[in-house]
């Protein structure tokens, strides 16, 4: 099966890069995606113990406001880096499939230029 000739490029560039760079892409888009989860999380929980404190007219110092923000934040980052390679060998074997057909395409299309430059003589 082809590829389309723009996803075909972008294979290529990841194989020639190597497996390394490929790993790290994956992990570093999962130390970003715990990140953002945390903030997320923790930006829900500062909101709603601010609207609890409006609504109870309890106080309290900024700090605690923001203190479910920053254990989102750091407990997200922790937990991106914990997990960040436990789909190393499913993405190993992404990897090695991908340009292991892309290596026999170009092989491929080698054998079929040599021909066709053969037969033209």
């Amino acid at each position: 099966m082809e590829m389309k000739s723009r996803y075909r490029a972008e294979a290529l560039i990841i194989c020639e890069d190597g497996l390394s760079h490929y790993l790290a892409d994956k992990h570093n888009k999962r130390i970003s995606s715990g990140v953002l989860t945390g903030v997320l999380i923790g930006g829900l929980s500062s909101t709603a113990l601010y609207f609890y404190q409006s609504i109870t007219g309890e106080t309290s110092e900024n700090f605690m406001l923001m203190l479910p923000l920053l254990m989102g934040s750091i407990s997200g980052a922790g937990y991106g880096v914990i997990t960040s390679n436990k789909n190393d060998a499913a993405d190993t074997a992404d990897f090695d499939t991908v340009c292991e057909s892309l290596e026999s395409e170009e092989e491929e299309d080698d054998e079929e230029e040599s021909d066709g430059k053969s037969n033209k003589v």
